[in-house]
């Protein structure tokens, strides 16, 4: 019995001692991420540093397990500005520092999404997110607007200074979630307008944060996570340069949420292959609508090749020509070979980070405790921690490096195919090439056989001597040629119609005399010896 009452002892003991190093760790550090070195990222005591908005040292930690949470309480905004126009009735916030990110992305005003998409916030749908939050988007799918609990506003104003520094210089790179917009309605709930990743429709989406602990999807849902991601063999197909490009960003876009203390941000990803019909070419039929590259030809646009490939063309082309190059990463279209076809194959994804606004304070930090955090790879992790194991679930799994061997290249539009892309629902038959592929093997069997018989005869015939050509070649003697005489001409009818004989031969005044003649009715006329 004593045994027993230390082996429950023990077991007590075992199951708070976590807790007890929790309470530990949060009473002598209240640490938040400060800097980064080497990049991992290091701590510091919590406070707000009002020249670069990130966390350093000297805020007094009052309460036990509240100190993370504090931070969120300071906003680095403004006052909010009263819209005007299409906006009136809604507040503004922090537009000192989103004016500048609307201007880097050559976003527009807000005015101007509200006015040419006719926002009307009361027509939010809820998403299909676990948080419920509701959400719309603009006409041409290139925005969003989506609900804010407080607690996302409050950190995003406490990040704001260093979120807008980091998206306005990496502008050209940075694949972090581009915020436009912080608007209050009049009853007091906040909305974020950003972009969306996703402009065009896919069949399905993957929402990846590199955890793999209940991070699995059925296997007919639309919304799939990281073990859907692993268990059906994805992989982005892009260029190896826009790889190496993709992964640097993502680090230094991690690394600046690291610093500032949140988590369970995430890549929202979707792709679409397609087989685009060879064309162009003299086994191939005449292009539609061209994409081209100089190693692996052309294929046709201009099929429609699934229920979403017109929506492809939106997103390149815009009234029959090429849309202008946005500023900043945006969806990705690649050419590559597959051994399985003889098409040319085309990846098309889009991707980037979204779900920026998860601090690492006290709830997480209970809900790591109590999901055994500290042996299971569940998704909520200390700021470092989730940075590095996001950094290589994408680096290795969801951007890997290329086969060797393989060759991949970015689909270069013209307006020769956005004027035709989509517009025939009548793929090329597969006769059309066999019937060419048939008439071009015969021509070169044909010729093949030609060259063949040549040879064959050249070889196996006997060829003539010198001697024998000279031979053959010597005038004919008298005995050459058999001649009738009058008598036996006239014996025979004298009717030889179409007989040939040959007339004598011999020296006749000096000339020798050969000659053949075709007989008819009329008795020739016979040369008399002298």
């Amino acid at each position: 019995m004593p045994c027993k009452q230390c082996m429950c002892i023990l077991l007590l003991v075992s199951c708070f001692q976590p807790a007890l190093a929790l309470r530990e760790e949060y009473a002598t550090h209240t640490e938040v991420v400060v800097g980064s070195k080497n990049g991992k990222a290091t701590y510091g005591s919590i406070r707000q540093d009002s020249d670069d908005g990130r966390f350093g040292a000297n805020v007094s930690a009052s309460a036990l397990f509240a100190g993370f949470d504090k931070i969120a309480e300071e906003s680095q905004c403004g006052p909010p500005d009263e819209g005007q126009g299409v906006l009136r009735g809604l507040k503004l916030h922090c537009e000192e520092h989103l004016i500048k990110v609307r201007k880097a992305f050559s976003a527009p005003s807000l005015e101007k999404i509200w006015e040419e998409s006719d926002i009307n916030l009361d027509s939010a749908t809820k998403g299909s997110g676990k948080s419920g939050a509701k959400l719309l988007f603009t006409k041409d799918k290139r925005y969003l607007v989506k609900t804010m609990t407080d607690a996302d506003s409050k950190i995003m104003m406490a990040v704001m200074k260093n979120y807008r520094k980091h998206v306005v210089s990496y502008a050209s790179t940075s694949l972090m979630m581009r915020v436009f917009g912080i608007v209050e309605d009049a009853r007091g709930g906040k909305w974020i307008v950003a972009n969306n990743w996703l402009p065009v429709k896919f069949h399905t989406m993957y929402d990846l944060k590199g955890s793999t602990s209940g991070r699995k999807s059925k296997e007919d849902s639309q919304d799939k996570k990281d073990v859907n991601w692993i268990n059906e063999h994805m992989r982005s197909i892009i260029p190896s340069d826009d790889r190496e490009r993709i992964v640097r960003s993502l680090k230094s876009d991690s690394l600046l949420l690291a610093e500032s203390n949140l988590i369970d941000y995430s890549v929202i990803y979707a792709q679409s292959k397609y087989s685009l019909p060879q064309c162009g070419g003299w086994m191939t039929p005449s292009c539609i609508a061209p994409i081209c590259d100089d190693t692996l030809g052309c294929g046709d646009a201009g099929y429609i090749l699934d229920s979403n490939w017109k929506s492809v063309g939106s997103f390149y082309c815009q009234a029959g020509n090429p849309e202008p190059k946005p500023v900043g990463h945006t969806c990705l279209g690649t050419l590559f070979k597959s051994s399985k076809s003889s098409a040319i194959d085309m990846s098309f994804e889009c991707f980037g980070i979204i779900d920026l606004l998860k601090f690492y304070g006290t709830k997480s930090a209970w809900e790591r405790f109590f999901r055994a955090g500290y042996v299971r790879d569940v998704s909520v992790q200390p700021a470092d921690v989730y940075k590095e194991r996001f950094d290589k679930f994408m680096e290795e799994t969801v951007f890997p490096i290329s086969e060797k061997g393989s060759y991949a290249a970015r689909v270069d539009i013209t307006g020769e195919s956005c004027r035709a892309w989509g517009t025939s629902s009548n793929m090329p038959s597969r006769w059309y090439s066999v019937a060419k592929v048939l008439l071009a093997t015969s021509l070169i069997l044909g010729l093949v056989g030609s060259v063949f018989i040549c040879v064959f005869n050249a070889i196996l015939s006997p060829t003539m001597s010198s001697k024998q050509f000279a031979a053959t070649s010597q005038p004919l003697h008298n005995s050459a040629l058999t001649t009738p005489s009058s008598e036996e001409f006239h014996a025979q009818g004298g009717n030889h119609q179409g007989q040939q004989y040959a007339a004598p031969t011999g020296n006749y005044g000096g000339q020798h005399y050969a000659q053949t003649h075709f007989y008819s009715r009329q008795q020739p006329s016979w040369p008399h010896h002298q």
